[in-house]
């Protein structure tokens, strides 16, 4: 809750840094915004204000992706624009238009990732769903893939690893021309992961509107893992009501959060 302000505070998406410290992206006041911690969990005083950056964009009820490029800027989507910062938190205004890349109206941002040549691909499960493709700087936006779309993994090879709303898995070139499709009866998806060893989880639940938790992994070609869980998937039934797995991270050890 954040007290007299209106706005609600919440975090959606975060990712480890190479130093240690902790990136995270989602609502501070009402906005869509990003934190830096410490390796303590401390806000980081030299980024943004007294670690945190708000954007004017209003957050609530909007999924909010992050991913970190290979220069270490940031990237944070939602509410139908995309915002790149630099490390430290200021905007890049060399990205879109003064820092934004604005979506048409009606997208839902369910994932990112960077092609090898830089190019930004965006998964959106809206009525507008699909595979949107932009240049580097946020420029020239293009629908490649149809259909809604829930996760996506892009590999080194530009392969590009595709999940519906059905825990149903597509694998496409770097080009977007479909090369195989695995289709499965898991659950209903709302995220991806991808492991170090090129395998990927899909994680949700095994109905829309909750159910249980439900994890599958998936080989780099997108073929379920037979050897993981039961034939493929496991599924928890952690408390009485519904539950619903939204994230999912790794520990050290290997062993995995949800």
């Amino acid at each position: 809750d954040a007290g007299d302000t209106g706005g609600s505070e919440y975090i959606k998406a975060m990712t480890l840094l190479p130093d240690g410290k902790i990136v995270a992206a989602g609502s501070v006041d009402g906005k869509m915004a990003l934190l830096r911690f410490t390796s303590d969990l401390d806000l980081d005083p030299n980024f943004g204000s007294g670690g945190v950056v708000k954007t004017n964009s209003y957050s609530n009820n909007y999924e909010i992706m992050l991913e970190v490029d290979k220069e270490g800027r940031l990237l944070v989507a939602g509410n139908q624009r995309m915002y790149r910062y630099l490390a430290n938190g200021s905007l890049d205004t060399t990205f879109g238009s003064s820092g934004v890349a604005t979506l048409s109206s009606g997208y839902s941002v369910h994932g990112l990732g960077i092609q090898g040549d830089g190019r930004i691909l965006v998964a959106s499960g809206s009525n507008y769903g699909g595979i949107y493709r932009m240049d580097q700087d946020g420029t020239n936006i293009t629908k490649i893939i149809s259909g809604e779309k829930w996760g996506l993994q892009v590999w080194d090879d530009g392969d590009i690893i595709v999940a519906d709303d059905g825990f149903d898995i597509s694998r496409y070139s770097r080009d977007a021309v479909r090369e195989q499709t695995y289709s499965t009866d898991f659950g209903y998806t709302h995220s991806t992961l991808d492991l170090p060893d090129n395998r990927f989880l899909v994680v949700g639940s095994t109905s829309s509107g909750g159910g249980d938790l439900v994890i599958s992994r998936h080989l780099a070609s997108g073929a379920v893992d037979s050897t993981f869980g039961s034939s493929g998937r496991t599924t928890l039934p952690v408390l009485e009501g519904n539950d619903i797995g939204h994230r999912a991270t790794l520990q050290d050890d290997g062993k995995i959060l949800i």
